[in-house]
């Protein structure tokens, strides 16, 4: 019986998946982030009419995945950062 075993008494064990767990990515990004991200990338490109958007916007892309890769659910606590007022705080 390992350490990990002996901490829970037996029948209080379930498997859980890890997609109930971890966010929904897609290319590395959370799948709002993502979405969000490049609908504003494509609208400033195409509006703009300017294509050095897009090398600039892929930089913003590697450094999201990275952040994602460091913690999948920095969404969630820059989404409680932004909703918390300084009125709440002590």
């Amino acid at each position: 019986m390992s350490q990990r075993q002996a901490n829970h008494p037996e029948g209080y064990e379930a498997p859980v998946h890890l997609s109930l767990v971890e966010p929904v990515l897609v290319a590395g990004l959370p799948r709002t982030v993502g979405f969000i991200y490049w609908t504003i990338v494509a609208a400033l490109t195409i509006g703009m009419h300017q294509l050095w958007i897009l090398p600039v916007a892929m930089l913003g892309h590697w450094g999201l995945a990275r952040l994602t890769r460091f913690d999948p659910h920095f969404m969630a606590v820059v989404r409680a950062g932004l909703r918390h007022t300084k009125d709440k705080l002590p």
